[in-house]
């Protein structure tokens, strides 16, 4: 695991992204996604590149899904995250660190560290879990 968030459980590291797999998810009637990171470190910006690299580690995570309720899973950590559907896309937001991830339609990921100073962000692609 990557780090603990202010409740004591592991942050949603979806990866600094914001959250629109949910409605990817439904198009494949997939309910698990498998998410690899794009970039191999956390970025404090990640709109051009990669400006403000950071020392942590991207790393791969899955998002299990389930209507309105959703968790992310990282090696052993499971965090339970609220899902928002909006346009086709899905977010997921760790409401005790305010971190999320936002899966796109075309199953791109973005994921924000809201609960790091400076913020974090990583980007990555999420497919269907076989």
């Amino acid at each position: 695991m990557i780090g603990k968030g202010l409740s004591g459980r592991a942050p949603v590291w979806v990866a600094a992204v914001a959250i629109g797999a949910v409605s990817a998810a439904a198009q494949t009637n997939a309910d698990v996604l498998y998410c690899e990171p794009a970039i191999s470190h956390y970025c404090q910006n990640i709109h051009i590149g990669c400006s403000g690299r950071s020392k942590r580690k991207a790393a791969s995570f899955e998002v299990h899904l389930d209507g309105a309720k959703a968790f992310v899973r990282r090696g052993d950590t499971q965090t339970d995250v609220v899902v928002t559907k909006q346009n086709g896309e899905i977010v997921l937001r760790d409401p005790a660190t305010g971190n999320w991830i936002r899966i796109l339609k075309d199953r791109a990921y973005a994921e924000r560290l809201q609960a790091e100073r400076p913020a974090l962000m990583a980007r990555g692609t999420c497919t269907p879990a076989r």
